[in-house]
């Protein structure tokens, strides 16, 4: 990517990236939901990335108003590729050549069948659809929104859009034990019912430090969403399922954070920017429709 090769090699390269990515996430998922006090950790994993999203424009952004070109900004992204590489090599290298004695290739294609044909799958697949397709869209189209509707600074706004990724950032850490305390399926209700709330303040109170604060809320209360999802999923559906489920419903995830911002600039190029607020709410109208449906979890027996 950082020599600027021809546009079709350079969509193939995002193409085996995303793969690379997709294969990793669902890895470390699974992984982590076998440790100790699975749901605090998932938390802090899917932190990690909240913070990747609010330093990499940050970079991007410096690299290419200072870098002769722009696209040298990948190899940034390649020396991240590289040290990330090593330290799953270092971390995982007395497991790295030992051999296989389990019987995964034997049954990998009945899990498969399980997977694409379990309704708990299903409802998650629905539920994460609209649940990522809803954080993308919140923050790729809000400085957009700031800047056409509430005549914001497009120099200031985007610091908004920072705070919003950091919420979602900080509510994953911060609200993970709470959440399992008081029960996932009740919490993730609760925290939908006050997103709702600050969604409906964001698009009602026309006053741009207003909108900054409610958004900031908005992201810290869906934030823990993915987690959560993940976390209770493990408990809802045998465990020869759990790594094909969350590989599908993650696939299903970034199916929709390609199709809601996609929506809704198609529908704002008609109607206006102005459009977002009333698709944010029925996204999140529909992730609670869909938790819904979640199955409770089995009880422990002691």
């Amino acid at each position: 990517m950082f020599w600027s090769p021809p546009f079709p090699l350079f969509v193939a390269a995002f193409f085996f990236t995303g793969c690379g990515v997709a294969f990793q996430d669902a890895q470390m998922n699974m992984f982590t939901i076998t440790v100790k006090d699975a749901h605090r950790w998932l938390g802090v994993l899917h932190a990690v990335y909240g913070v990747g999203t609010i330093l990499a424009p940050l970079i991007a952004n410096t690299i290419a108003s200072r870098m002769p070109v722009w696209h040298h900004y990948y190899l940034v992204t390649m020396l991240f590729g590289a040290l990330n590489i090593t330290s799953l090599v270092w971390t995982f290298r007395k497991g790295l050549f030992r051999p296989n004695v389990s019987n995964a290739k034997d049954t990998a294609g009945k899990e498969l069948r399980e997977t694409v044909t379990n309704k708990t799958v299903w409802i998650f697949n629905g539920f994460f659809f609209l649940y990522v397709g809803a954080e993308v869209t919140a923050g790729g189209w809000l400085v957009q929104f700031l800047v056409s509707v509430r005549n914001g600074d497009p120099s200031k706004v985007g610091y908004i859009a920072s705070g919003f990724w950091a919420g979602f950032t900080l509510g994953r850490v911060a609200l993970a034990d709470i959440t399992h305390r008081f029960g996932e399926r009740r919490m993730v209700f609760v925290y939908t019912a006050l997103a709702v709330a600050m969604q409906l303040l964001f698009w009602l109170v026309p006053d741009i430090t207003v909108n900054a604060v409610t958004v900031c809320f908005l992201g810290f209360f869906i934030g823990p969403f993915y987690p959560v999802g993940l976390y209770v999923l493990t408990k809802v559906i045998p465990q020869e399922l759990h790594i094909g489920a969350m590989g599908f419903t993650a696939s299903l995830g970034q199916a929709g954070s390609a199709a809601f911002p996609f929506l809704t600039g198609a529908v704002a190029s008609q109607a206006g920017v102005q459009v977002l607020q009333p698709i944010m709410l029925g996204l999140l109208i529909g992730i609670a429709f869909f938790w819904c449906f979640v199955p409770r979890q089995r009880p422990i027996t002691l």
